[in-house]
């Protein structure tokens, strides 16, 4: 073998050698590069669920940053997070996820986890998220309703107190009761509004059996609508109840 021939040989060698390792320098780079996307991804979807977190409990991290900056300036303990116990099915799921998340940052970490595994995640949470954004929103519109249902009825209450002069009758002593007590389970907030609905529903039922109650007893004075003595119920005598009644939908 002749000496140009070796040198063509080790030329040849070399560049096989060259673009092999360009060949590998560039599979490596794409491997760097997925992995640092697959991090960044994992990061994003950290900070979403950790946002919800606080959603779920009514706030947000800004605010609570802010509460804890000012309870650090006078020397006093920051409040604890409170979870409106309707939610507490949506945070037991957010915590499963963050599980989940836990998990594939470790197998990110080691090289061994899919893209297909964060896709998977992220969807679940975006559809955990919106359930949750969806249900607060009705939530909130409902427990506007009811509230005003309940006010509608604690107007009235007081017009029949008036009317009838039952102030000191223990029927109706007894439903002021009832009345607190459906108003403090309102205002404690722990039950969704759609099951506030049904006790405000049988606080009106029950009002209605009041006023009934008073016009057989014969406490009522003369309707002034109907000049009817022993008139039972004229609407137009309570044309706010009426409206109350069709909004919780039970019959007059």
């Amino acid at each position: 073998m002749s000496i140009q021939n070796m040198f063509n040989g080790c030329i040849i060698l070399s560049f096989i050698a060259v673009v092999l390792y360009e060949l590998l320098v560039m599979r490596r780079d794409h491997e760097v590069e997925a992995l640092f996307r697959q991090r960044l991804a994992l990061h994003v979807l950290w900070s979403d669920v950790d946002r919800l977190y606080y959603e779920l409990h009514g706030t947000s991290r800004e605010i609570e940053e802010d509460v804890l900056a000012v309870c650090r300036i006078y020397g006093i303990p920051a409040p604890k997070l409170v979870l409106p116990e309707y939610n507490r099915v949506f945070l037991i799921e957010l915590d499963a996820i963050g599980h989940a998340l836990l998990l594939l940052g470790r197998q990110i970490d080691s090289a061994r986890a899919d893209h297909e595994d964060l896709e998977q995640f992220s969807y679940w949470f975006k559809e955990l998220r919106s359930r949750f954004r969806k249900f607060s929103r009705d939530n909130g519109l409902q427990r506007c309703t009811v509230k005003r249902w309940l006010q509608e009825i604690a107007d009235l209450h007081e017009e029949v107190g008036g009317y009838y002069q039952a102030q000191a009758v223990v029927l109706y002593q007894r439903f002021e009761g009832l009345f607190h007590f459906v108003e403090q389970l309102v205002d404690e907030d722990k039950l969704p509004a759609e099951e506030q609905r049904v006790f405000v529903a049988a606080l009106a039922k029950q009002q209605v059996h009041l006023i009934v109650a008073f016009e057989y007893n014969g406490r009522g004075k003369r309707c002034t609508y109907c000049d009817d003595s022993e008139c039972v119920w004229c609407e137009r005598s309570y044309p706010r109840l009426e409206e109350v009644l069709a909004g919780l939908n039970l019959p007059v």
